[in-house]
């Protein structure tokens, strides 16, 4: 076949029990805007080609198709918005221990809260670009879990035992946060690498019970130093020092 006139079997489209075999002719303009191949547009029993060119059109089926996927996206990202918010200022609160701003010198920077904060929509966002891109989920949800809390909440008072309550105590939470943050993340990408998801259930029941139990009991604890902004502890004069006095 010449420039001008493009004779091109295409791949049998088979339909039941019917096949049918396209062909298209092409006058030199339209052969000049091949750019190295085509595709197939789906049409019934036939097939329509259509050229590939380099500056890309949309029609207009496909422009109200993608603006009614983004329309049928709004209840999801209101879902997660509205979490982010529920959920960001509590944890934003409970990072860092009370005493830290109770004691002395203070802490380190100020607005501990504010900090907390940016902690947060600065992990929750990295999550959620992970979870658009890579995650097999229609609809994944980037949010950290409520367990995070203890977990922060104990390296900080480790550091606050080792170094005080100065800036190089920060410095060095900073670190550890960051470093327990890939290392967790690592651990449970080579758990789904491998299939080893399983190996939760070699945990026993009533094991898992009391770590959540346990986690439960924190976060009351945490929440009561955070609406009191004192040191809570489960005995009767911890009761007194935050609710009565």
């Amino acid at each position: 076949p010449s420039v001008g006139s493009l004779s091109e079997e295409m791949d049998h489209a088979t339909i039941g029990t019917t096949t049918t075999t396209s062909k298209i002719e092409l006058d030199e303009e339209s052969a000049s805007h091949l750019d190295g191949g085509y595709f197939c547009d789906g049409g019934g029993f036939t097939k329509r080609m259509k050229p590939l060119k380099n500056n890309m059109q949309f029609t207009k089926y496909e422009v109200m198709q993608g603006l009614k996927y983004m329309v049928s996206q709004i209840p999801a990202v209101a879902i997660a918005s509205v979490l982010n918010f529920m959920v960001g200022i509590p944890f934003g609160a409970s990072y860092f221990p009370v005493e830290w701003s109770a004691s002395e010198s203070g802490f380190p920077v100020p607005g501990k809260e504010a900090l907390g904060l940016r902690m947060f929509l600065f992990a929750t966002m990295v999550g959620q670009f992970v979870f658009t891109f890579k995650s097999n989920f229609n609809n994944g949800v980037g949010l950290q879990m409520v367990e995070n809390v203890p977990f922060c909440l104990e390296l900080a008072r480790i550091v606050i035992q080792e170094q005080g309550y100065g800036l190089p105590a920060l410095s060095t939470l900073f670190f550890l946060f960051g470093l327990s943050s890939v290392v967790v993340g690592t651990v449970f990408y080579l758990l789904g690498k491998f299939e080893y998801g399983r190996v939760v259930y070699f945990f026993p029941s009533h094991v898992l019970v009391g770590c959540i139990g346990g986690i439960g009991a924190f976060i009351i604890a945490t929440s009561v130093e955070v609406s009191t902004n004192t040191v809570f502890h489960f005995t009767l004069e911890g009761v007194e020092e935050c609710f009565i006095r």
